[in-house]
């Protein structure tokens, strides 16, 4: 029986998904009133955007095409990378930005 890539997502792509949906959480408790509603609805498509490159990526590193790998690293480490002054950002992301 094969494993869904969700079952087996590598460390650095459960670390740099879940470092991105902390900022989008982050966001989300900052806001309150009128704005909360947007922000709510962009932040949770961020996350889904997020999860889904994570899993492409976990899943095309599986299959051995490190092309395509590559190019979806980089778009999360672009999107990390908005957060580069975040304690929590790690070095390793910084290579990946265009």
């Amino acid at each position: 029986m094969t494993q869904s890539p969700e079952q087996n997502v590598p460390q650095d792509v459960e670390d740099i998904t879940a470092f991105i949906a902390s900022r989008g959480n982050d966001t989300r408790e900052s806001v309150s009133g009128d704005d909360f509603e947007a922000v709510l609805v962009l932040t949770r498509a961020l996350d889904t955007a997020v999860a889904h490159l994570g899993g492409q990526l976990a899943w095309e590193r599986a299959r051995g095409t490190p092309p395509r790998a590559a190019f979806l690293w980089k778009a999360l480490t672009d999107t990390a990378a908005r957060w580069e002054n975040h304690p929590d950002f790690k070095p390793e992301w910084s290579h990946g930005r265009g």
